[in-house]
């Protein structure tokens, strides 16, 4: 397997992790004023306006983590490109079964579920 392979591999696996980071730092930094209202962490407990805030901010976390998440693996050595190729003439896009053919998490394609095991 050449470089392309892992390197892709790689990326579509950190950006799952990054994504999944986001979203329990998020839900963790959303939790953390519940806690010190109700005097169940230390510190003091947070003013309304601090508490609006940080849950702004932690559901712009929670946000990004989801999107990270839900976007399909992105593998060019497979035949993926960017947006900005579909204008190049003669590029052939993948159709939308190859497509859901791939891991969650790497984007190597799955065997078919028909095809027998050995």
């Amino acid at each position: 397997m050449g470089y392309a392979v892992w390197h892709w591999r790689a990326y579509n696996v950190l950006r799952r992790l990054t994504g999944l980071a986001f979203c329990v730092g998020g839900t963790i930094g959303l939790l953390s004023p519940i806690l010190q209202r109700f005097g169940w962490a230390d510190g003091p407990p947070m003013s309304r306006s601090e508490m609006v805030v940080g849950a702004v901010v932690w559901f712009v976390a929670i946000a990004i983590g989801l999107i990270l998440c839900r976007r399909p693996p992105f593998r060019p050595d497979l035949g993926d490109f960017l947006w900005l190729d579909y204008f190049t003439p003669g590029r052939v896009k993948p159709t939308v079964e190859e497509r859901r053919a791939r891991s969650w998490w790497t984007g190597n394609p799955t065997p078919a579920r028909d095809a027998p095991r050995l």
